[in-house]
């Protein structure tokens, strides 16, 4: 394969795209992890951090310059340096450590150590919302860490299905959480190759491996006690609320939620289910497709107890929405969300109830995250629009 160095250099691609990009279209089982990943990873880093935009972003104690070094004299350093680093291998007396921002929002930063291509994920708690407390924060830090330590103990802690690898949290550095970095891309890369260049095939082999992972989170983590639907029924009215104070919608619109609401608070099969352990937040970003195949998920913020179909919900509305935004076709998601759903329910003993069952329940679900999706500010106001007269649909 001829690389296109000027192109590479002159469009500013994200180094670790062209990485991937060189290799996962063939699948390749060649490349490992070790010595020539790292010179691949290093190079390409090189690459980014001479030719990136350079973004800063200062945060209270510390100072990360996005594409730059990380400065010695930043108290980040020595905790890197001393407690992060050598669970990685690495023991460098003086690393050279890069940092790249992932979510200014999520205060979240990736730190590269360029001689041996180890990467870390930062996350701080103590930076996203000036108003969260002291103990608001330490708790977010403390459960996300303990929810990622319990589930990769139940066997989620190696490919093909994984959660990330927590490797650190420290209270007094702005609530920090550290994580390995995931190396992949994320399955809105993949929604994003169906909808513009027609890869429907690759989207449609990462739902498979998304099914069968959150198949094996629900399994594995069900439990005796029924769903407390009624929260359920509280939460989207309150997402509704919110859309009439801002503006989204009406009155009318409210009123016709308020109705379809009551209805499926009275179907007794919404309370039926056994609560499972759904990730929360089943947003594209939130699942890395390695380069070695597999499929790893990341932040379990919202992770709790509920209905496995709450999980498959959000993902079909996910599907629908941003076929939906990219080609104004929200119609093309349903043979995937179809894939999806019946990969899922392929690994059950009798598929076919399953099947009938969740897509029953997904209708619910389905308007619940559309309306939680709708919320987001930077999308368009007619597209949020859109999503609030959707999720009504769905309950109708």
């Amino acid at each position: 394969m001829v690389c296109n160095w000027t192109r590479i250099l002159a469009s500013k691609i994200d180094a670790q795209e062209f990485f991937l990009d060189v290799y996962d279209p063939f699948h390749s089982k060649t490349l490992g992890t070790d010595f020539w990943s790292t010179v691949f990873r290093s190079f390409f880093f090189f690459l980014q951090r001479s030719f990136g935009k350079i973004r800063k972003a200062t945060m209270k104690h510390l100072q990360l310059v996005d594409g730059h070094w990380l400065d010695r004299a930043d108290p980040l350093y020595p905790y890197l340096q001393a407690q992060v680093l050598p669970q990685l291998g690495v023991c460098e007396s003086r690393p050279e450590i890069g940092i790249d921002i992932l979510s200014p929002l999520q205060a979240t930063y990736a730190c590269h150590e360029q001689v041996s291509g180890c990467s870390v994920v930062l996350k701080f708690f103590g930076r996203r919302d000036g108003h969260r407390s002291t103990r608001q924060c330490r708790e977010q830090l403390n459960l996300e860490f303990a929810n990622l330590v319990s589930l990769r103990q139940l066997g989620f802690d190696q490919p093909p299905l994984e959660f990330v690898r927590p490797l650190n949290k420290n209270d007094r550095l702005d609530f920090l959480l550290v994580e390995e970095y995931a190396w992949g891309h994320d399955l809105d890369y993949y929604i994003a190759r169906a909808a513009h260049d027609g890869q429907g095939d690759r989207l449609a082999e990462k739902l498979e491996l998304l099914a069968l992972f959150l198949y094996a989170l629900h399994d594995r983590t069900r439990g005796e006690d029924r769903i407390a639907f009624a929260n359920m029924g509280r939460y989207l009215l309150h997402l509704g609320e919110q859309h009439v104070e801002t503006a989204i919608v009406g009155n009318g619109w409210l009123a016709a939620l308020v109705e379809a609401c009551g209805k499926w608070c009275n179907r007794p099969e919404m309370w039926a289910p056994h609560q499972v352990s759904v990730h929360g937040d089943v947003t594209p970003t939130n699942f890395i497709f390695p380069i070695l195949d597999g499929v790893l998920a990341i932040d379990l913020e919202r992770m709790h107890r509920a209905d496995p179909a709450y999980d498959l919900g959000f993902l079909a509305a996910e599907l629908r929405h941003h076929f939906a935004l990219r080609v104004l076709h929200a119609d093309r998601a349903e043979p995937f969300i179809a894939h999806f759903f019946r990969s899922y329910c392929r690994e059950s003993r009798e598929p076919e109830a399953l099947f009938n069952e969740l897509t029953m329940r997904n209708r619910f679900y389905m308007a619940l995250a559309e309306l939680r999706i709708a919320r987001n500010t930077w999308l368009p106001l007619a597209h949020r629009r859109w999503l609030c007269e959707e999720a009504v649909k769905c309950l109708q």
